[in-house]
């Protein structure tokens, strides 16, 4: 059994290499956390490349952007990190949240996306319903 389990681990890393699609996305916990009235949304970039993240709310009477804030959690010059966006609930009502990530100079197209669809209940508490990366 030992030996059977060694060459199934053996073969799922080889997968894993050659197809990292098959690797799952990056968990919940780690793209946004919501902490009553407050939701903060992480996202890996790297300004060093003249990248950056816009962010577009769809309604701000319903969840209020208030600021972001880069940590490099790489070592090195160039190297990437987390861009932190914080959004306060302030009504009660649903808003999407786009987040664009483009060197904004130029007509290149986006090389990601996020989208957040979030609701706000009458005491101000942010839920996220749903979310995609691309």
């Amino acid at each position: 059994m030992k030996i059977l389990s060694k060459i199934i681990a053996f073969f799922m890393s080889i997968l894993m290499t050659l197809f990292p699609s098959l690797l799952p996305k990056n968990s919940i916990d780690k793209d946004y956390v919501t902490d009553g009235k407050s939701l903060v949304v992480n996202l890996d970039s790297n300004p060093t490349t003249g990248y950056s993240w816009e962010v577009e709310v769809s309604d701000e009477s319903v969840i209020c952007f208030v600021k972001s804030d880069y940590v490099q959690t790489g070592t090195g010059k160039g190297a990437g990190g987390r861009d932190s966006f914080r959004f306060v609930g302030l009504s009660e009502g649903e808003a999407q949240i786009n987040f664009t990530y483009s060197q904004q100079w130029t007509e290149a197209p986006a090389a990601n996306t996020a989208q957040f669809n979030v609701s706000v209940d009458k005491d101000g508490n942010v839920t996220v319903q749903s979310y995609e990366m691309k």
